[in-house]
Order: C-alpha cells, then structure tokens, then sequence
C-alpha cells in the first residue's frame, strides 16, 4: 500500500545519481504520470475524483482547516474538492481574537525577516526567528482561550 499526496512536499534527493535517475518525484507522483491505473480520468471514473478506486482514493473532506485556508489549494491543485468539514464551533472560536486584522477573514500574514538554517548535514531547514513569531502568536492564542500551557524558551 502506497499513502500520500503527491501534491505535497517531495521527496529530499541529496544525490546527484539519484536525481539523474529521476528520484526528485515521488514513487507515487510517478505512478500517477506514467501508470494509467493510477491517473486522473474524469470521463472513465466520474466518482472518485476521477481516479480508478481500485488504485486510488482521494481524500477530500477537511476536518481542521477554515474554508479560507483550503480555497486556493483545492482551486488550483485539487480541482475545488477539498471540503471543509470542521465543526464550525471549532473553526469560528478565534473571529472575536483582537491580534485577527479582519475578522470575517481568519488568516494572518506576517512577514519575518529571518535567517533559514540547519545543523550538520540534515536536508531540514529552520528559521529561529520565524519560530519566535509563532510562538508569541500561540502565547496569545492561549491567553485569549484562557488556557494554562507551558513553554519552552527558545
């Protein structure tokens, strides 16, 4: 059984011979290219997303995720099938938050000048002070639900 979304982050290819060999796409993103088995086809398979179901399943209600966080990915990569599902008690908990630029609207873009970073050899990338701003926005976060929660200073 092969699980995953294609359409996310790939994989890391640290070697120049595996990225000659064509192993910068997932085995599942290939099978969705190459394999018709394993492609898009709305006119074979109307249900399903249009995946055969034998091979693949789309998952496509979101549980977690505000409808304005999911619009653009399910417009312009999953064909608009990503649902938002989540309770709308749960979703609409943070409109009254004062840190929210418009209420009507539950995102904040926060630009951060920062310096990305990684230790040793890993593939992994961190940005200390985009961490920083997260935390503090969790803080308030927190304050404003009047949760008790420890932290760890960074």
């Amino acid at each position: 059984m092969l699980a995953g979304d294609p359409l996310q982050l790939g994989p890391v290819i640290l070697s120049a011979v595996a990225k000659q060999n064509g192993l910068e796409m997932s085995l599942l993103e290939r099978f969705t290219k190459t394999l018709e088995l394993y492609a898009r086809n709305t006119q074979q398979h109307p249900l399903n997303s249009g995946y055969d179901a034998r091979a693949i399943t789309m998952l496509v209600d979101n549980y977690r995720s505000h409808q304005a966080i999911i619009h653009v990915p399910s417009e312009r990569f999953y064909n608009n099938e990503l649902k938002s599902c989540a309770d709308p008690a749960l979703i609409e908990q943070f409109r009254a938050w004062s840190q929210l630029p418009q209420k009507e609207f539950p995102l904040i873009f926060h630009g951060i000048v920062g310096e990305d970073e990684r230790e040793g050899n890993s593939p992994s990338w961190f940005n200390r002070s985009e961490a920083i701003v997260v935390l503090e926005y969790c803080k308030k976060l927190s304050q404003f639900k009047g949760l008790s929660v420890e932290y760890v200073d960074l």
